[in-house]
């Protein structure tokens, strides 16, 4: 949902590609903690594999933006462009 996320972020007239990861984060906490809440409540959580991933997802946050902030908002935006047509050119070749 990242890329996606990032995509329509770009619509929203923010001046650098920080500011788009900073908010598509924010969005996706949201979303995390609503899902969390309904599946607990639905009693369809795996507690041990839940926390695992919920401490890799922490982890690889922080070091992704603590990694994107050491270089250029420009070359964050590339990255990502490159990444997400990557991702295109390969569900249409796997068809």
């Amino acid at each position: 949902y990242g890329l996606t996320m990032l995509a329509l972020l770009g619509f929203a007239h923010l001046k650098t590609m920080h500011q788009m990861n900073g908010l598509k984060n924010l969005c996706g906490v949201a979303m995390a903690l609503v899902s969390t809440v309904y599946f607990t409540h639905a009693g369809l959580i795996s507690w041990s594999a839940g926390l695992v991933m919920a401490g890799g997802t922490f982890v690889g946050g922080y070091a992704g933006a603590r990694l994107s902030r050491k270089v250029s908002s420009h070359l964050v935006h590339d990255m990502t462009v490159v990444l997400g047509l990557g991702i295109v050119l390969y569900l249409l070749l796997k068809r």
